[in-house]
């Protein structure tokens, strides 16, 4: 969060829009330039175990190799569209750059959650945080005039150091070991692969379609608005992403239905502990947070979060219900669920649209409903569907 606050304090809303911007494309390209090899592993492993060291070594390499044709498509589309042209060359070596950390990054995280290495895991995130804030308030004290080409690169430097500490501890896992791919069962690592690529590809749209609409419509201090009122809830998800680190790898392991169900309720009650206090106190202390951090240019946003707090509060309560799914392999009903969100959404975009009423309040309604649609169809989905064995049932 701190960091943040160097870039859009000291660039206002106009410029740290454009940053936002920026940050958008990438997204793009980061998303469907990555194959969702490395997610896959672990429900892959779940069955067949003794493929550990060929399927890691095998997700590098297929995830390196689609890294480099991403940075090739970005180099390619940048040019043709001119998506660019506002700005210095520079802008393509740092995007590489980041394209590059977050494969790298991301491959590392399965590695550690799978060895159940959480605390390097946390190290590695918090050691990233620490260098970009840093260089961030570096650029915020001490270098003139409003750029955002510093900021772009000292968020591309910190993901690349985190990314090769990140290797250099998950290094038994980068071998040679993918020439035995033979032995692997490519085709069941492939689907399930797709399937996780197709969910989120859907949740992409789900969390960047209405934003990419803002940026079309609206100007850039629109966008930056949009950008970081959604920006703060997502701080609201830390104890989910925490949950999740352990969740994800647990529910792999077990095999049984009931078991996982117990699991997760108990998640949910931490979660009831946790989040309610946390809501209560967001709701009190954002508007005196918002200007005493990011002064009165922001000011429009203390007036939309409440209803995103109000919208996400269930979601964010029951979201360890999510895991069931992606954990038992079968990622599809999650998307079939983040459809469902992002059905809601474009809708009231379209109604608000052919009103002639799309204005950035409409469109923090339109993403913030899209919360209660996931909330809503994950506990129904969830309350029918069985996806392992009762442990009584097991032969």
């Amino acid at each position: 969060m701190m960091s943040s606050i160097f870039v859009a304090r000291h660039l206002g809303p106009e410029i740290y829009g454009s940053y936002v911007f920026i940050m958008l494309v990438f997204a793009y390209f980061e998303n469907f330039g990555r194959f969702r090899t490395s997610v896959s592993i672990l429900p892959y492993l779940k069955n067949n175990k003794l493929h550990e060291k060929t399927i890691f070594s095998l997700a590098f390499m297929l995830s390196s190799m689609i890294s480099a044709l991403t940075i090739i498509a970005l180099f390619v589309i940048g040019y043709i569209f001119g998506l660019f042209t506002d700005y210095s060359n520079w802008i393509y070596i740092f995007l590489a750059i980041m394209i590059i950390s977050e494969s790298i990054l991301i491959f590392s995280t399965y590695a550690l959650v799978y060895q159940e290495k959480f605390k390097k895991l946390a190290g590695i995130n918090i050691f990233r945080q620490i260098v970009q804030t840093s260089g961030f308030a570096y650029i915020y004290f001490f270098i003139p005039g409003q750029s955002l080409m510093p900021y772009l690169g000292v968020y591309s430097i910190a993901g690349l150091v985190a990314a090769l500490g990140a290797i250099y501890i998950v290094r038994t896992f980068i071998n040679n070991s993918f020439l035995n791919y033979r032995e692997l069962d490519i085709s069941y690592y492939m689907k399930m692969s797709l399937k996780f690529y197709m969910t989120d590809f859907i949740n992409f749209f789900s969390r960047k379609g209405i934003a990419t609409f803002v940026a079309a419509k609206f100007s850039f201090s629109n966008l930056a608005f949009f950008n970081m009122l959604f920006s703060h809830f997502e701080l609201l998800r830390f104890p989910n992403s925490a949950l999740g680190a352990m969740m994800y790898p647990s529910l792999s392991k077990e095999k049984y239905e009931n078991k996982q169900r117990a699991y997760i309720a108990r998640k949910i009650l931490f979660n009831c502990a946790i989040y309610i206090p946390t809501l209560l106190i967001a709701y009190f202390l954002y508007p005196k947070l918002v200007l005493l951090f990011y002064g009165p240019e922001y000011e429009i946003i203390i007036q939309y979060f409440p209803y995103i707090l109000l919208a996400g509060a269930p979601y964010l309560i029951v979201y360890p219900i999510g895991h069931y799914f992606s954990s038992n392999g079968a990622p599809q009903y999650e998307g079939f669920i983040l459809f469902i969100s992002l059905l809601i959404q474009l809708i009231s975009v379209i109604i608000f649209s052919y009103l002639n009423i799309f204005t950035l309040f409409n469109a923090v309604v339109s993403q913030a409903i899209g919360f209660i649609g996931f909330t809503v169809v994950l506990l129904v989905l969830y309350s029918f569907k069985q996806l392992a064995p009762i442990q009584n049932e097991e032969a």
